[in-house]
């Protein structure tokens, strides 16, 4: 529930704020959005129903952290440092599948590349088509299908032609969390770090951050604050909090 809860408000405060949420409230908390042409269940008018879209891991790392405050605080023969250092490693995981569900899904896509680059892929559904218009293209009566012809169909050759070839970042953020994992892993069972509080915490925050703030530079913008600061990405200047904090766990001991 915390990575959840955390997830959405961080792409609702992080990412879409002065874009949208600013000036539809009701949408953060319900998975509903705003249509003068809709209606919910024939009843609400001007609503349809939306689902919530898009999360944010900085958010959830936030929510996390939270969440293993208030847990702490009711199961008191644990301590907060006992808890961090051990969760993240199931966390760094997870990390894993949730970058190979955004590339099945075609999320979080990275910048467009040569067609002779090695790892370029296409991403049908990336964006470069929306749903209504691949329908249209093709006459089918839901996306899915309408991706489905573009891609194999030799009939829309020249439409798949158009849609660029772009980084795989979801891959390489899975391939950079999954080393992550088996170096926390080592770490744990292997050393005697898991003794010293919030050490391995302190590992993870560094080495997920760095993998996220690498691979942002060659990943399509998700929008956010960063052209009012400039520099490096919204996911960047969201991700050196979590380094400097990282680098201070593991360097406190020795002040």
């Amino acid at each position: 529930m915390a990575t959840l809860v955390g997830a959405r408000l961080g792409h609702c405060f992080f990412y879409d704020w002065n874009n949208y949420y600013k000036d539809h409230i009701i949408e953060i908390f319900l998975p509903i959005r705003e249509n003068p042409k809709g209606n919910i269940f024939g009843i609400i008018q001007g609503w349809e129903l939306s689902g919530f879209q898009g999360l944010a891991s900085h958010g959830a790392a936030i929510g996390i952290i939270i969440a293993m405050v208030f847990f702490v605080r009711k199961y008191k023969d644990m301590t907060l440092s006992w808890v961090l250092d051990r969760i993240v490693i199931p966390v760094s995981i997870g990390g894993v599948f949730v970058r190979l569900g955004n590339f099945f899904n075609s999320e979080i896509s990275g910048k467009e590349v040569s067609d002779n680059f090695p790892l370029g892929v296409k991403f049908v559904q990336g964006g470069h088509i929306s749903p209504r218009e691949a329908m249209n293209i093709t006459g089918q009566d839901n996306p899915q299908s309408a991706y489905e012809l573009i891609t194999n169909d030799p009939t829309y050759a020249k439409i798949l032609e158009t849609i660029p070839y772009q980084h795989p970042t979801q891959l390489y953020e899975a391939f950079g969390y999954f080393i992550l994992f088996w170096v926390l892993w080592y770490v744990y069972w292997k050393t005697n770090k898991k003794q010293q509080p919030f050490y391995i915490f302190g590992l993870f925050l560094v080495l997920l951050w760095s993998i996220r703030f690498v691979v942002e530079f060659v990943k399509e913008s998700q929008g956010g604050f960063e052209n009012a600061l400039g520099i490096f990405s919204t996911g960047q200047w969201l991700s050196i909090p979590f380094i400097l904090a990282g680098i201070y766990l593991l360097l406190r001991k020795k002040v």
